[in-house]
């Protein structure tokens, strides 16, 4: 995130030069390096925003990623209790096995974890992610939890 993107571009010392327009060189000297980003149009100029419209899609990506994100975490959270309270599971033994499963049924996380909360209200899952689900608590139980923080 502190990188520049790799399409910016430093404004050297002559181009620095050009833009004041005295040619001395000395503001530059002591200006720190600008990056700018090259206009979509490929002439050098500096896009008008500072962005490429490739640039406001990653943004506009990233910003439905983190809403979608903080819709579905309440549920994922829930359904990591329902395996704690269930299993004797750890935090991170619950959250492993749920992604586990999540991944070897081809399932997505917030899916998976409101048809895991459903069961506590009587729903069943299918049998092919119980089957996985069973493996993925196995392993978690088996799997030692590493130390907590000193007191």
């Amino acid at each position: 995130m502190c990188e520049p993107a790799p399409y910016a571009q430093p404004l050297t010392q002559q181009t620095a030069e050009q833009a004041d327009g005295d040619g001395t060189g000395t503001e530059s000297a002591l200006s720190p390096v600008v990056f700018v980003h090259p206009s979509p149009d490929g002439d050098g100029a500096p896009h008008p925003d500072g962005l490429h419209e490739d640039g406001h899609q990653s943004l506009h990506a990233e910003l439905e990623q983190l809403r979608r994100a903080m819709e579905t975490r309440p549920i994922i959270d829930q359904a990591c209790g329902v395996l704690i309270a269930t299993f004797g599971l750890s935090p991170q033994g619950a959250w492993n096995a749920l992604v586990t499963t999540s991944q070897n049924t081809n399932t997505k996380l917030h899916r998976l974890a409101g048809d895991l909360v459903g069961t506590a209200q009587g729903d069943p899952l299918p049998k092919a992610v119980r089957e996985q689900l069973n493996a993925a608590v196995d392993k978690a139980k088996a799997t030692p939890s590493p130390p907590g923080p000193k007191s």
